[in-house]
């Protein structure tokens, strides 16, 4: 039946083969010991031990007599009773055994997105304890962007003024600049039009955004579009005014 059926495979097969071995025809009455089981698969002691708790917390082998402690009493074992009769043990899922020599569980991440399914323990089985993995949730957290910045760098004028893009990232994200993303970058359109920015006095903008600029408002200066006193010469009439002796 473990050359058939067993989930595992490697060195954990071995092993349930050599407890196969040492049990009766019910799958009682197991009680190597480590060292044994060791010796005939090959493998350490800590190794042996690690595959024999995989083994308890799969609920293919149950553990029936811990031995009090005692440090010539052996641990007695039998196979569950339902996988004898043909039930599948459903294995443990890769890192699921929890110990602190040892386990294979990486504490400094995990995947938020698939579920750890632990098997079901027989009723019969009194000795499994099964840990529930501790997620460090801080790292799993989907880190924040700033959705806001590039769109405010792509409209600033692109100019020798326009440097510190990590920089203006990092304030943008520090001051948590995309609540008023809007509001900056309408500014700064409206602003890119004026005479003065066009002329090349826009300030740099990590200087824009540590003063927070857009609180300004628009200046009352007139567009680069618009008329100032000293243009339109050419539709000036320049005799309106002047008598026809010349004098004014």
């Amino acid at each position: 039946m473990v050359f058939d059926r067993y989930h595992a495979g490697g060195g954990e097969m071995l092993l349930a083969l050599a407890i196969a071995d040492h049990s009766n025809d019910q799958g009682g009455d197991i009680f190597p010991s480590i060292k044994m089981l060791a010796e005939k698969t090959r493998q350490s002691e800590r190794t042996v031990q690690y595959q024999l708790r995989r083994m308890e917390e799969s609920g293919w082998l149950i553990l029936v007599n811990s031995g009090n402690g005692g440090r010539n009493q052996r641990r007695e074992y039998i196979i569950s009773p339902d996988w004898m009769k043909g039930a599948n043990i459903a294995p443990l899922e890769k890192g699921a055994i929890h110990d602190t020599k040892g386990a294979t569980d990486d504490t400094k991440g995990c995947n938020p997105q698939q579920e750890r399914v632990q098997p079901v323990a027989p009723a019969y089985n009194r000795h499994r304890t099964i840990k529930e993995p501790s997620y460090n949730h801080q790292a799993c957290e989907t880190p924040q962007l700033s959705v806001g910045f590039d769109d405010f760098w792509n409209a600033y004028p692109n100019t020798s003024r326009r440097v510190a893009k990590s920089k203006c990232r990092d304030l943008w994200k520090a001051k948590k600049l995309d609540a008023v993303a809007d509001e900056i970058l309408s500014h700064v359109k409206t602003l890119a039009a004026t005479k003065q920015w066009l002329d090349g006095y826009e300030p740099a903008p990590l200087t824009y955004l540590n003063q927070k600029r857009w609180e300004d408002g628009v200046p009352v200066n007139p567009a680069a579009t618009g008329a100032s006193k000293h243009a339109n010469f050419g539709k000036q009439d320049y005799r309106a005014g002047v008598a026809a002796d010349g004098s004014f």
